[in-house]
């Protein structure tokens, strides 16, 4: 008998416990050399996410500072923190539209700017059908579950 409860009660945690997993940030990694900033981004992002920003630097560089333009020409300046030989940090874009980014250095008292690069910002998609899914999934288990643990118990003669 315990172990049908146990059973019964993975059931219900398989269907309704499992909590949301958390949107992940979206990754832009940036190498700073001598000859300018090297972004590797995604081909687009999604407004209202939070973007991981990692840029690699020369072991001489002091500091980074990253400059985003937004599609109304406002200026937001990000400092990124040194983690080691990195330069890390996050920035959220709101809007969308096309941004543009910049990479400051500076090295010995000297700030030295980069070319700048755009980031494309998309509307989040839908996903109101996974949710659904997973209600569903989740109650497929529970009754299922039930009605077969009621058959074993409460067999049809």
């Amino acid at each position: 008998m315990h172990r049908r409860v146990a059973v019964l009660c993975g059931l219900l945690l398989a269907g309704f416990g499992a909590a949301p997993a958390a949107a992940a940030a979206q990754p832009l990694t940036i190498a700073i050399d001598d000859n300018g900033a090297h972004a590797h981004r995604l081909e687009h992002y999604t407004a209202g996410k939070t973007i991981a920003v990692d840029a690699a630097a020369p072991a001489d560089v002091d500091g980074v500072t990253l400059s985003v333009t937004d599609p109304d020409g406002r200026v937001q300046t990000l400092p990124l923190a040194r983690e080691g030989g990195h330069f890390t940090g996050s920035i959220t874009l709101p809007e969308t539209g096309s941004y543009e980014f910049a990479v400051t250095t500076s090295a010995a008292g000297q700030a030295t700017p980069t070319e700048p690069f755009s980031v494309d910002v998309e509307e989040p998609s839908d996903t109101a059908w996974l949710v659904g899914l997973g209600v569903g999934t989740g109650t497929f288990f529970l009754l299922g579950g039930v009605g077969f643990f009621a058959l074993r118990r409460f067999p049809i003669a």
